[in-house]
């Protein structure tokens, strides 16, 4: 079983099923790139671009798709060994006392190949997304600041081996996705929250089942009792929101009515001493 070539006595106490044993010996190579720039307009303004690609091997998430594994030289095999990425990013920055703005246009163009095994049905995807991405923080006071961050997407699939999905939006990507992080200190007292949150999106390539958008609150404080002693609280999701991130089903029609769904963890709560010393 682990392949050192004997049958050892744990491995005789336990059973093993070879039913679907699919022989793998092949190559494959990814060539990856980053070249970006730079360029300081005056002490306040900058502009930027970078051009990459990346890539992942399918490696096991292929293993069942019905292709030779053995021939190196297989076309089929060939054009789905390696997920890619292409993407091009260009945006400006501005800085100042007490605040700055990043501002970024992104595009980004991926093929993919998956086997999945819940539902038994590989994918050969090929998408497009194009959007922008803000992130700022602002001073508004000596005590009180605010960091914010907001994405903005417009994905589709550009081609599949299902043409039926070929126009719609990729599965579980919200059109909005955005943060919020409000922070109050005073003398030796310290609050703020994090709000994390997304639009709406559907659960499958299909487009016919939708999880709605949500907001998770994380709120947190602490205080300095001593110069080198602290305690906080933390709480993750206080509001105890349903978020649901992902989905199996594509569509609760001509089924059971059952969605196999995975949400955000619920309300958790944390409490900490810190001692520097």
């Amino acid at each position: 079983m682990n392949g050192n070539g004997v049958i050892d006595i744990p491995e005789q106490l336990v059973g093993s099923n070879d039913n679907i044993n699919v022989p793998v010996n092949y190559r494959y190579g990814i060539f990856g790139y980053s070249v970006g720039a730079n360029y300081a307009l005056n002490s306040k303004n900058a502009v930027f671009a970078r051009v990459s690609q990346g890539g992942s091997a399918s490696a096991d998430r292929i293993l069942f798709s019905g292709y030779n594994y053995t021939n190196n030289d297989d076309p089929a095999l060939d054009a789905v060994k390696v997920n890619k990425v292409n993407q091009v990013e260009a945006g400006y920055k501005l800085r100042g006392a007490g605040y700055f703005l990043n501002t970024t246009l992104f595009y980004a163009g991926t093929k993919e190949a998956n086997y999945e095994a819940t539902t038994q049905r590989k994918t050969e995807n090929k998408y497009e997304s194009l959007g922008v991405e803000l992130d700022g923080y602002y001073r508004i006071t000596k005590g009180f600041d605010i960091k914010a961050g907001l994405t903005y997407t417009h994905a589709e699939i550009k081609n599949a081996l299902d043409p039926t999905i070929v126009g719609n939006t990729p599965r579980r990507t919200p059109k909005f996705m955005y943060s919020v992080n409000p922070n109050f200190s005073v003398d030796k007292l310290n609050v703020g929250f994090y709000l994390i949150g997304a639009t709406k999106a559907y659960t499958q390539d299909s487009n016919k089942l939708i999880m709605p958008g949500y907001a998770i609150v994380n709120p947190y404080i602490s205080y300095q009792l001593m110069k080198n002693l602290s305690v906080s609280v933390n709480a993750n999701n206080i509001f105890n929101t349903i978020a649901v991130t992902e989905a199996e089903e594509g569509s609760i029609a001509g089924g059971n009515g059952i969605v196999r769904a995975r949400t955000l963890p619920g309300s958790s709560y944390s409490a900490s001493v810190k001692f520097d010393f």
